[in-house]
């Protein structure tokens, strides 16, 4: 596309997963005028492959300023986890890990949003686990109908693994947006997660398809009022000065401005 508009790109990498021959992408991508990516984890790997390119990173972001602001004191424990209904989204670990926060907190409630092929096997797994009076599964809609869900809303649940059946997740943005909204987050320690949650500073991390983890981090939240403040302040200024509209906009203008990298920035296209 490139050559038939006679034009420079750029790229942005999400995610370690890809289905070029490793030849071919690293010819696409040395041929690039910049390379942005949105996670550390691929920023490494990717500056390992290519030679003389660096490769910038500056996170996907949210517009802070313009979220509601979270202020719950539900006695509840009201569950949330946002996404496509892919294996890499680790659901089916959430609804086992459920099974187990039953026996401590019988009247829980969990709320899973999205769609997608994993959606039988969700719905059979919340079947197995006589869990149906617990746990919903609810269509995707726009962000504007999602906010009363992370308002309120316990936690989020990020249990991403590793997938046998799908791409591989980078950050989640859902994981941004509660920083930014004031809900604590539990999530795996996997690809680009890090980067936003900082074990018992800005969330929990638990590692991938770990049942007893995933359990013992939502029951902690839960019980532990202070631990669940100490989160949800520090992530909200993680959010603030790491994953800020305003502050990666003007990173990424400034490498398209960047002369080491464009020579006429009317004529370069970010595909």
């Amino acid at each position: 596309l490139s050559e038939k508009l006679n034009t420079d790109y750029s790229l942005t990498i999400h995610t370690l997963s890809h289905y070029f021959k490793v030849e071919a992408l690293k010819q696409t991508l040395q041929n690039a005028r910049f390379l942005r990516t949105v996670t550390t984890e691929t920023q490494t790997y990717f500056n390992r492959l290519l030679q003389n390119k660096q490769v910038h990173f500056i996170p996907n972001c949210v517009d802070v300023g313009n979220l509601p602001k979270r202020n719950s004191d539900s006695k509840d424990l009201h569950i949330l986890a946002i996404g496509y209904f892919l294996d890499k989204k680790g659901f089916d670990v959430l609804i086992k890990s459920c099974k187990l926060v039953q026996h401590r907190f019988p009247e829980f409630k969990c709320t899973i949003i999205g769609e997608g092929p994993e959606q039988q096997h969700l719905e059979k797994l919340i079947s197995d686990y006589q869990l149906k009076r617990h746990i919903q599964l609810v269509p995707y809609q726009s962000f504007n109908n999602l906010l009363p869900y992370f308002m309120n809303a316990t936690l989020l649940a990020v249990p991403s693994r590793d997938p046998l059946r799908s791409t591989r997740d980078g950050l989640p943005t859902v994981i941004l947006e509660a920083m930014a909204i004031g809900l604590p987050v539990v999530a795996s320690n996997f690809a680009g997660i890090p980067d936003a949650i900082i074990n018992e500073e800005t969330g929990l991390l638990v590692e991938p398809e770990n049942t007893e983890q995933l359990a013992g981090a939502i029951i902690r939240i839960k019980e532990n009022n202070d631990l669940a403040q100490k989160l949800t302040s520090n992530s909200l200024h993680k959010a603030e000065t790491d994953f800020s509209i305003k502050i990666n906009i003007e990173k990424l203008n400034a490498l398209f401005h960047d002369k080491n990298f464009v020579t006429n920035t009317s004529k370069t296209s970010n595909l």
